[in-house]
């Protein structure tokens, strides 16, 4: 009974933090105004092409293109897509309003529950340090305000801790079965960000896996710790074999759509190239103007969102506090362990790893001539969304030193909740104005798809256009934008991040021409054929082409949601089968395993001792 009262009170205040935590920032969901984030216009009608889509051809049919966008565009190719992710499964039932907000609440929640039990199953460390790492992370900047304005892939950053999870976890014996499993259920986590359109922060996201795996090997350095590596290695696999399909697309989608003529960005000054990261981190962040004023070779101004990464300044008091005692434990000569040989290259990694954001936000112009060379780095228009490696990072550090404080249980309960009380009310009192500029107007669009579900009709699109106006027995309402999409319009300026912020690579954007999808002078039909910008050899067209008239059938099966017919390269083939062996395979192990725990669990003589890691008598974190 004294366990449960323990625990009650432990999962309560977990909940009044996620309580607080939604009480300042589910308002924005719609905010004051009425709107939502502005980049959600970008994303309200692709979920709604996803709806339609999934309302024509149900669950297990992928949408590889839809026409409700620029007069016919790429939908799961894209590899921005949201298609196969949480918030656009949510969508198949509620209008997109409501899954987001869902999608909010719930990875939030996700992201609190893992970091807790990051630090306290695999850290060891203790109730209260583990609250105040879960609390931190959960008001971290970069997922909180990118949900705001609409960076909706963002949501799969609260994933992290449970990657980690599964990375550290110890089991009591060393099998390649057992890494297997923790290995494939990370790799499917890892690659929902990827099939979730989380490209931009995958490479931050992978080197901060990297980063706390060398932060483990440092504090357990006495352990045997070769697993978690062999388990990175092994999710390394899984993870590329997952992705194979959307990779090998997303790779011919850029090839056949180039951005590399935008400019990169950088920071001249060394002085500016580390005060930027640790404000965004740990102060308040840099303001629009100000960032035209800090990075050269500026094409598109950084508005403030890109550098809200905000763990409040409770950690870098803890990393002056650490450095210090560090400092002082050297010139009393107590520490001979900190110079051990394996620390020291562990220690080394670790710095150099978390020097790459700031080499990459370096400028010169013969450093960012080698940048452009890069791949991936190269179709940047801005570098600094790497700085989000360092969240985890430096709220782990805050943990960590926060359990090596000897402090008596009253007095570390009372330092506990005035820190917490401090991370409400920094983000209670943080400056939020940017969130309702440009605030987008989402209710007629909703409006629309609403109502033609309420129908369980799909308006097919027979039309390419900037506006529409349709009678109704009442009055005369006029479409504009994206919300074309629920009268059968696909807009013809719809923003594309493929094809440039202003449309600037848009291919053959001068045929596309106002009016029905009929054939046109060229003989052509008015409908762009999406697969031209994926595989446009193999289709016997160029990117931008037009559906032939000699394709009827397939044009008709594209405006109304339908597959159709289209030809891919054998290296397509190949990884669509890998990557859904692989799914199918990994779901297949994950249930036998687990069958076989439950049977172990209902019958101790079915198996051998339990191989889980045991923290009944929990190691503790070093001095070292």
């Amino acid at each position: 009974m004294k366990y449960l009262d323990r625990f009650s009170f432990r999962v309560l205040t977990l909940l009044l933090i996620y309580a607080a935590y939604l009480t300042i920032f589910i308002r924005f969901f719609p905010n004051k105004f009425g709107g939502v984030g502005h980049d959600y216009a970008y994303w309200f009608p692709r979920m709604i092409a996803g709806a339609y889509w999934y309302m024509q051809n149900g669950l297990f049919s992928v949408p590889w293109f839809t026409p409700a966008l620029n007069g016919g565009n790429l939908l799961y190719a894209d590899p921005e897509s949201v298609y196969f992710s949480f918030p656009q499964f949510v969508a198949f039932f509620v209008d997109p309003l409501t899954s987001i907000t869902i999608t909010f609440a719930t990875f939030s929640l996700v992201g609190l529950l893992g970091f807790y039990l990051l630090s306290r199953k695999i850290f060891g460390c203790s109730f209260l340090p583990s609250l105040l790492g879960a609390a931190l992370f959960l008001f971290n900047g970069l997922f909180t305000y990118r949900m705001i304005v609409g960076h909706l892939p963002y949501h799969g950053f609260m994933l992290l801790p449970w990657i980690l999870l599964c990375i550290l976890w110890k089991n009591d014996r060393f099998t390649i079965y057992h890494e297997t499993i923790w290995a494939a259920v990370a790799a499917i986590l890892l690659s929902y960000c990827f099939y979730s359109g989380g490209i931009h922060f995958l490479i931050p996201l992978t080197l901060s896996i990297i980063v706390v795996g060398l932060i483990y090997s440092y504090t357990f350095v006495n352990r045997l710790n070769m697993y978690i590596w062999v388990r990175f290695s092994i999710l390394s696999i899984i993870t590329g074999m997952l992705c194979a399909s959307k990779l090998i697309a997303a790779f011919n989608v850029i090839r056949n759509l180039p951005r590399e003529a935008y400019l990169l960005p950088g920071i001249p000054n060394l002085v500016d190239l580390f005060i930027v990261p640790i404000r965004s981190l740990f102060f308040a962040s840099i303001a629009r103007l100000e960032a035209n004023g800090i990075f050269d070779n500026l094409q598109w101004a950084l508005d403030r969102h890109e550098f809200e990464y905000g763990i409040t300044f409770l950690p870098l008091v803890f990393l002056i506090a650490e450095i210090c005692r560090r400092l002082t434990r050297f010139q009393k000569r107590k520490n001979f362990a900190l110079w051990a040989p394996k620390k020291r290259l562990l220690l080394l990694a670790i710095f150099l790893i978390l020097l790459l954001p700031i080499f990459v936000n370096y400028y010169t112009p013969q450093w960012n001539s080698f940048l452009k060379t890069v791949p991936v780095i190269k179709s940047s228009s801005t570098l600094v969304r790497w700085y989000a490696m360092y969240i985890p990072i430096g709220i782990l550090f805050s943990v960590l030193a926060f359990e090596k404080l000897r402090l008596n249980s009253i007095i570390k309960s009372l330092l506990t909740g005035i820190f917490i009380l401090v991370i409400v009310t920094i983000n209670l009192m943080h400056d939020k104005t940017f969130c309702y500029v440009n605030s987008y107007n989402y209710r007629p669009i909703l409006q629309g798809f609403l109502a033609a579900k309420s129908q369980d009709r799909i308006p097919n699109i027979e039309h390419i256009g900037l506006s529409a106006t349709i009678d109704t027995p009442s009055q005369k309402m006029t479409y504009t934008n994206d919300n074309l999409i629920n009268v059968g319009v696909s807009y013809l300026l719809s923003r594309c991040s493929l094809f440039g912020y202003k449309l600037e690579f848009f291919p053959q954007i001068d045929k596309l021409k106002i009016g029905r999808v009929d054939l046109n002078s060229e003989g052509d039909f008015n409908m762009k054929n999406p697969s031209c910008y994926l595989y446009p050899d193999e289709n016997g067209c160029d990117p931008g082409d037009h559906f032939r008239s000699d394709q009827v059938e397939q044009l008709n099966n594209f405006i109304s949601y339908r597959p159709f017919g289209f030809k891919i390269n054998a290296a397509q083939r190949v990884a669509n089968w890998v990557s859904l062996i692989t799914f199918l395979t990994c779901l297949l192990l994950l249930i036998m395993h687990l069958t076989y725990r439950y049977a172990l669990h209902r019958s101790p003589k079915i198996g051998s001792k339990h191989t889980g890691r045991n923290f009944s008598n929990r190691e503790k974190i070093t001095n070292a």
